[in-house]
């Protein structure tokens, strides 16, 4: 903890809660350019103008006398709604990415968590032959994978949530001290969400070590999209189970096969050639018509397996989260959030990773 006031503490909370540095000044009796001092370190704070900041922005006045936080910026997240999220909407969501590193770190230090099994398949590889790839070398084959999410945490895969209300923002993905994370938008439909965590796992076997500078973002994100089609729906499978006279109906029932959404099975089998140009666009718009924006007999969402264990293991000393966040001066609700869990007493046997989380002695 530092004995010094931390602008760049500052700005992060200003920005976590939606807040210009004019609407900040407001609230607090401060003119925008004080705030502006405050945040490039020009200017110290008064001890009345911290408890000011503290009380508007919910943070503890100890979260302000921490250490620089390892900031997420645009440039260094594979991130598919930048250019059309509002500037406040994207500030917050790279904001709680940010802040979720204190915890992460946190948990490095007290567990030893699953080892990096993530090949770079960045050269020599297609969107289609990296999916294969890596399923072969997980060993899940051709099978529909369950729980995706367990799947990728137990190759070294770090996933948090941000649960936020905000429709229009998608996951996005990043590397960090040579571990790949994942955050994920919590307001999404379970089939949506496992194809988000595709798409994402994508950028990071195919785009490794960030955006690929010479190809136009249209591009990487259309890659992305392959990547998770194929590796959500293995050709063979699909090719076995999608036969005879096919309807909407039957879709409906063989997308509980592979757990994704009903758009995104229609559109895997027009690109396999299992149904024409013509068939594809009738059921697009029989989908739009029957079901609009809603998905037709949607699954139930999978949490975080590794995120239960950590908090079990840490429940048998009596660790709640209410005491993570007392140590790392960050709200409880953040890290609810950012951890998808509701209860601050958890509970669970722990079994998911038990061969691989282990405490640090």
């Amino acid at each position: 903890m530092s004995q010094t006031f931390n602008s760049n503490r500052l700005s992060l909370a200003r920005k976590r809660n939606r807040l210009t540095k004019k609407s900040l000044a407001s609230l607090i009796g401060l003119t925008p350019d004080s705030i502006t001092r405050l945040e490039n370190g020009t200017q110290s704070p008064q001890n009345e103008t911290i408890k000011k900041l503290s009380e508007t922005l919910n943070y503890s006045v100890e979260f302000f006398f921490k250490d620089d936080p390892d900031l997420i910026t645009a440039e260094n997240v594979n991130f598919r709604s930048l250019s059309t999220m509002i500037a406040r909407d994207r500030d917050a969501f790279l904001a709680v990415g940010s802040l979720s590193f204190d915890i992460i770190d946190w948990v490095d230090s007290k567990f030893v968590l699953p080892k990096l099994n993530v090949p770079d398949l960045s050269v020599g590889y297609t969107p289609e032959s990296a999916a294969a790839v890596l399923r072969d070398q997980w060993g899940v084959g051709q099978k529909p994978i369950s729980d995706l999410i367990k799947l990728i945490e137990s190759k070294g895969v770090r996933v948090l949530s941000l649960n936020e209300s905000i429709e229009t923002a998608d996951a996005f993905s990043l590397w960090r001290n040579g571990v790949p994370y994942i955050f994920l938008n919590g307001n999404k439909t379970a089939e949506r969400t496992r194809f988000d965590i595709s798409h994402e796992l994508g950028h990071i076997v195919i785009h490794r070590g960030g955006r690929v500078k010479e190809s136009p973002i249209k591009i990487i994100e259309k890659e992305a999209d392959t990547f998770a089609s194929y590796f959500l729906m293995p050709e063979c499978d699909v090719r076995s189970n999608v036969n005879g006279f096919i309807t909407i109906d039957k879709l409906l029932k063989l997308k509980q096969r592979w757990k994704v959404s009903l758009s995104a099975l229609s559109y895997r089998i027009h690109k396999l050639g299992i149904i024409s140009d013509w068939q594809y666009r009738n059921f697009c718009i029989e989908i739009r018509k029957r079901y609009g924006k809603n998905e037709p007999a949607s699954i139930k969402s999978n949490g975080s397996s590794l995120w239960r264990m950590i908090f079990s293991e840490l429940w048998k000393d009596k660790i709640t989260i209410n005491h993570i966040a007392k140590e790392l001066a960050l709200p409880v609700n953040e890290i609810v959030g950012l951890t998808k869990f509701e209860s601050l007493d958890v509970v669970g046997n722990g079994t998911n990773h038990k061969n691989e989380l282990k405490l640090v002695n």
